[in-house]
């Protein structure tokens, strides 16, 4: 599969799709991007020998630390 040999081809796709995600405005194209947003992602960490439970520590650990932080994005927030 060439997705998974061409590091570009991903990154472009990721990009693309979370786009596309921003933009969506019905529920039904809300899930279809969400849908290829995730498939992209899984495929980059597969790539990368990444296992999925790395990134649900990440988010575990994230959970904890949005009751000390406000939802502020990174540039907002001057986190960068």
């Amino acid at each position: 599969m060439k997705l998974a040999h061409d590091p570009a081809l991903r990154a472009n796709k990721l990009r693309e799709e979370a786009i596309e995600l921003g933009r969506a405005e019905s529920p039904a194209d809300i899930v279809h991007e969400a849908a290829d947003v995730i498939y992209f992602t899984l495929a980059t960490l597969a790539a990368h020998g990444i296992p999925l439970q790395a990134v649900r520590e990440e988010l575990a650990r994230r959970q904890l630390r949005t009751t000390r932080r406000s939802m502020r994005t990174k540039d907002e927030a001057g986190d960068h």
